[in-house]
């Protein structure tokens, strides 16, 4: 069999398409970005700890550039928003030949691009599988609008109806986490028609650097993604003041929101990175010693991975991949969305007890390896030959 794998973007559209391609899968791969490794800008993205596209996909990927172009120029004149994304991914979706469509044996679309790919696979009665990268709209929405008081979650506008359109439509949604199923499901989809495919990690970029003597010292709080609510950076500001740990501190890694980033400045014992390079990146990890993730909302969290895979035990909400992530407590703890004293208590077990989190970084670095991209790709070829026999 083969599928055709559409996506305007990026995101990791291109790894599962390499992957698809290693079990023999994949028919065309169709993107609105794609650079040569061998060119330039491909050189650069390299030295930059960015990839390229996979080389092996070369002769099996169509580009089709004009609605990417033109989006990224509006951005650059100061245009945006979801208007301009959809104007996007409704041409970018026109666009791909109805021969390809026909010629396959199941299409693979992702969220918020793929309504009109998915009736044109209907038409032509090929199966459509929906990645979903992201919680559902409206749990999203509800959740943003409890942390930004004021905001109210939008009901029944034309982004919802475009992504309910795509999930009714799909023979299969892969959510990545059982929170992003979660949401799925409350949305009124059938828990049937839903499977979950964690993502994985490359254990080997992401791996454990030298360690502090876990008995003295001082110990080493680390977050990394966006600053702003919504990731309960000021859950996390606010505990940490009234944890007061004189021998610890907080990394902040990311870009973010000026008046977050603002809160977290000048706080004592916080250090706030900015957005960092991947090389920066994977040595931030080594030199933590406990990855803190107190997000309200993330469809899987990679970090999550990114920080188990480099040996450090998590905090963090079930509001993303944490709960089947940690495994009750061997890899680190799970407290709930926005509750300061229960993760102050579990950052001041943390300091209270270094050996033991030492060991449970131990037990999330197995957990990671577990989840490699081959373990990503298999999964989803498992789910391809099930429906589409």
């Amino acid at each position: 069999m083969n599928a055709v794998v559409c996506h305007p973007g990026t995101q990791h559209a291109g790894k599962l398409a390499s992957l698809l391609r290693r079990e023999n899968l994949l028919g065309t791969f169709f993107t609105g970005y794609r650079v040569s490794p061998d060119s330039f800008l491909g050189r650069r993205l390299r030295l930059s700890g960015l990839r390229a596209l996979d080389e092996s996909l070369a002769d099996c990927t169509r580009q089709i550039r004009v609605p990417e172009l033109l989006a990224k120029l509006a951005q650059c004149l100061g245009w945006g928003g979801e208007r301009l994304m959809r104007l996007r991914n409704a041409w970018f979706q026109k666009l791909i030949p109805d021969r390809a469509i026909a010629a396959c044996d199941a299409v693979i679309g992702f969220d918020t691009s793929s309504w009109i790919l998915a009736k044109r696979a209907k038409k032509l009665g090929k199966p459509f599988f929906l990645d979903r990268a992201a919680i559902h709209r409206r749990t999203r929405a509800a959740i943003r609008a409890s942390v930004r008081s004021g905001i109210a979650a939008p009901a029944g506008d034309v982004q919802d109806a475009i992504e309910t359109e795509e999930m009714e439509l799909a023979s299969r949604i892969v959510a990545a986490s059982r929170f992003a199923e979660r949401s799925v499901y409350e949305a009124g989809i059938a828990a049937e028609k839903i499977a979950v495919i964690p993502y994985g990690v490359d254990s080997d970029a992401f791996a454990p650097g030298w360690r502090r003597d876990t008995g003295a010292g001082r110990i080493v709080f680390l977050f990394v993604g966006l600053l702003k609510k919504e990731k309960g950076i000021l859950t996390l500001l606010t505990a940490w003041k009234q944890l007061a740990a004189p021998s610890a501190e907080l990394w902040l890694a990311g870009g973010g929101e000026a008046d977050v980033i603002e809160a977290a400045s000048g706080v004592p014992g916080v250090k706030v990175s900015g957005k960092l390079a991947q090389q920066e990146l994977r040595q931030i990890y080594r030199d933590a010693d406990v990855f803190v993730f107190p997000t309200f909302y993330d469809g899987f969290g990679m970090v999550l991975l990114e920080a188990m895979a480099s040996g450090l035990p998590v905090i963090a909400t079930p509001n993303c991949a944490a709960p089947e992530l940690i495994r009750d407590g061997g890899a680190g703890a799970v407290f709930p969305a926005g509750d300061v004293a229960a993760l102050r208590t579990a950052m001041a077990d943390a300091c209270a007890n270094r050996a033991a989190w030492t060991q449970r970084g131990a037990a999330a670095r197995e957990i990671a390896k577990s989840h490699s991209w081959d373990a990503y790709g298999k999964r989803w070829a498992a789910l391809l030959r099930e429906v589409a026999a």
